[in-house]
């Protein structure tokens, strides 16, 4: 299966673009890899917040007992341009308020 990153829509696997909004569709089984390397390390809550681009869920860091929050990003978007760089602005601003805090 593959989702459209923009209407959350499912489709069949031979499908490469949403026929509602043309988006290109993203496959659906980087969600379990993510999850079995999610529950490794964290023991993961309640979602706390996500847009279109994933959600925001309270967790407990099984190494350490300590709150985290764990981001899981929707598999439709990993491939977007700048995504990377957005996340990383993301993690900068964080370490900004844990280092002020």
């Amino acid at each position: 299966m593959k989702l459209c990153p923009k209407c959350h829509k499912q489709f069949s696997d031979d499908a490469n673009f949403c026929p509602v909004d043309a988006a290109r569709l993203a496959p659906l089984e980087s969600q379990s890899v993510a999850a079995d390397t999610i529950s490794a390390k964290f023991d993961v809550g309640d979602q706390l917040g996500g847009l279109h681009t994933g959600a925001v869920h309270r967790a407990i860091d099984k190494g350490t007992g300590h709150a985290a929050a764990v981001k899981v990003i929707a598999p439709a978007v990993v491939a977007l341009p700048g995504l990377a760089q957005r996340l990383e602005r993301e993690l900068k601003q964080l370490e900004r308020v844990q280092s002020a805090g």
